[in-house]
């Protein structure tokens, strides 16, 4: 949402930027970039109003798989909506509905779920069709 999901130390694999990346091309860095990603971006959204924070922790059960890089409350949606990246190695086994997360913020859960981007689908992007 706010961009702190990139840096110096995250490899564009690792973040929401890795459709800008070629990796068949030689560029300065390729040789880190193509390294296997350590973390994996999600999208999540809850379904209630109150917002979600950059830094609040991603659980799945009672372990911690990552965190918050932004987030805030969508008005259109009505709902919380962040990015965060999680520890693949934390990760369980995927099945096909992928982890139920909660998200921990001033020591109390809540429920969140994975979200396909864009949060809000528009028309304004080329070959972009509105869902729904």
């Amino acid at each position: 949402l706010y961009g702190h999901e990139l840096s110096e130390t995250l490899r564009p694999l690792e973040t929401f930027a890795a459709f800008a990346m070629d990796p068949a091309s030689d560029f300065l860095g390729a040789s880190k970039a193509r390294l296997s990603p350590r973390f994996k971006p999600v999208a999540l959204r809850t379904d209630g109003p109150k917002p979600i924070r950059a830094d609040d922790k991603i659980f799945v059960g009672d372990k911690a798989v990552g965190v918050v890089t932004s987030g805030s409350m969508s008005p259109l949606k009505r709902c919380g909506m962040a990015l965060g990246l999680v520890e693949i190695a934390k990760l369980p086994p995927s099945n096909s509905e992928g982890p139920t997360f909660m998200l921990e913020s001033g020591g109390k859960r809540r429920e969140s779920f994975s979200q396909d981007l864009p949060f809000v689908a528009t028309a304004r992007v080329k070959g972009r069709k509105p869902k729904g």
